[in-house]
């Protein structure tokens, strides 16, 4: 056998498996979606035409992850942010995530016999991306609010975020989950004066389906 001859027969075989393997796949697996629900709290920054910024705890973030691959999945969540005062921030956020050392998920699959396998991963670190879109209503400076006779902002910002992680189990259905989140664009927004970046610690539970 020729060395093209020997290279394409490789590369058919190569290819064969890996379509095997992708049919198998989407034939005999099925990938659980996440539901989440968190705590947060982190500091949130004004870098607009008004600059300040802080500390916010006691913030709630639910939402839920739909797994297109094993490793890669796609959601969207609803946050707000509260310092026990005020509700200063509260929206939606749309979700990416990379599960880069292996599945994120329950994977299920099929044998022949009938019996379900069910395989599930202790750790499963992720890196992740979210854009976000926030309510604001945040109190104005006692000398902003003498100059311009108003008390409080209110208007809507938009934010792109980076985000780490990593998600725990601790039983076949129920996760530990802790992640870093970091805003990388503040958008501006409805005022010229709020553009709003945060760094926050978001800790919760997921629950698999």
């Amino acid at each position: 056998m020729s060395a093209v001859s020997s290279s394409f027969f490789k590369s058919a075989t190569l290819l064969a498996m890996l379509w095997s393997a992708g049919a198998a796949r989407a034939e005999g697996f099925s990938l659980a979606p996440k539901i989440f629900a968190k705590y947060s709290s982190g500091i949130i920054s004004n870098v607009g035409t008004v600059t300040g910024s802080g500390f916010s705890f006691g913030g709630v973030y639910i939402g839920g992850l739909f797994f297109i691959m094993d490793q890669v999945a796609l959601g969207g969540g609803y946050k707000v942010e509260s310092d026990f005062s005020s509700i200063p921030l509260k929206g939606v956020d749309i979700i990416g995530r990379y599960y880069y050392m292996g599945p994120g998920t329950i994977l299920r699959s099929q044998r022949s016999n009938g019996d379900s396998l069910l395989r599930h991963f202790q750790w499963a670190p992720y890196v992740g991306a979210s854009f976000s879109n926030r309510s604001f209503n945040v109190e104005n400076d006692s000398e902003t609010a003498a100059e311009t006779g108003e008390t409080t902002v209110s208007g809507n910002i938009s934010t792109f975020n980076l985000s780490l992680g990593v998600d725990y189990r601790v039983s076949t259905r129920w996760e530990f989950t802790a992640e870093g989140e970091y805003t990388l664009i503040p958008f501006g927004g409805s005022d010229p004066r709020v553009k709003i970046k945060w760094m926050m610690v978001n800790l919760g539970l997921n629950f698999l389906f």
